[in-house]
């Protein structure tokens, strides 16, 4: 009985060793698997918001670019007016647009005048948001265009 004692110690302690290492390789394996999938999520986010700065900003020129001709015309001497009902769907068109282009799931959640300056058209985008809700959703980003008259 003597030869079989120091046997069995010696493999109950060789499986101490293999359990740590196992244990060791597990806890790696979940890190980098977390490391990788964080990398990713945060990649999707930083492209998401910039293609949602690029429709914002798209769909604010094409709101901007509404101006009120008949008081450009006119010559009234006031400043370039946007028309409002024109640069809302002028704006909303394009929004929706290039949102399904870029594959987005985008809505308009406001738009209208900047500051109330009649000549610059701001849009804010929502990804993800529920519609009726008029909060910054899970991302938010707001465009600006200014009309000027150039030659």
């Amino acid at each position: 009985m003597s030869a079989v004692a120091p046997s069995d110690d010696r493999r109950l302690r060789g499986d101490r060793g293999q359990a740590f290492v196992v244990a060791l390789v597990v806890m790696f394996t979940f890190t980098g698997a977390a490391a990788i999938w964080l990398a990713r999520d945060v990649n999707q986010r930083v492209s998401d918001r910039s293609a949602l700065q690029s429709v914002a900003f798209q769909a604010a020129r094409s709101g901007a670019q509404q101006i009120d001709v008949g008081g450009l015309r006119g010559g009234t001497g006031e400043a370039l007016v946007i028309d409002e009902g024109a640069a809302r769907e002028a704006a909303s068109e394009t929004a929706e647009l290039l949102a399904s282009q870029y594959g987005l799931e985008a809505r308009i959640i406001a738009q209208g005048y900047d500051n109330g300056r009649a000549d610059t058209w701001a849009v804010t985008l929502a990804l993800n948001a529920d519609p009726g809700d008029n909060t910054d959703g899970s991302l938010s980003v707001t465009g600006v265009a200014h009309a000027e008259v150039g030659g």
